[in-house]
């Protein structure tokens, strides 16, 4: 019985430790997924200007990997953008230079 009960407690910690983490994580206002496919997914940006996203990420971002792009407003309105896959800082910049652009 000792080891099931360590098990539940191991549980239920884990599971209260993976709820804190979540609530204390940035709630991202953008949401980009780009694939070696294409653009998977565009949130956070009107509709009326996802098509120029979709484009500019098509010409400008490399096709290997999954590139993963996340956006928050900052206080005083700066956006921080997170990359994640396979992306140079020059093409970060760029892409952020492009949406600080559309975005205005």
């Amino acid at each position: 019985m000792g080891l099931l009960s360590l098990m539940i407690k191991a549980a239920i910690i884990g599971g209260v430790g993976f709820v804190i983490w979540r609530v204390l994580q940035p709630k991202y206002e953008i949401g980009i997924v780009l694939t070696p496919e294409g653009v998977r997914r565009v949130d956070g940006v009107d509709k009326r200007l996802r098509h120029e996203v979709e484009e500019f990420l098509q010409q400008n971002l490399p096709e290997q990997g999954k590139v993963v792009i996340r956006g928050i407003r900052q206080p005083g309105g700066r956006l921080r953008l997170v990359f994640r896959g396979p992306v140079h800082e020059g093409q970060q910049q760029r892409f952020r230079n492009f949406l600080l652009m559309l975005l205005k």
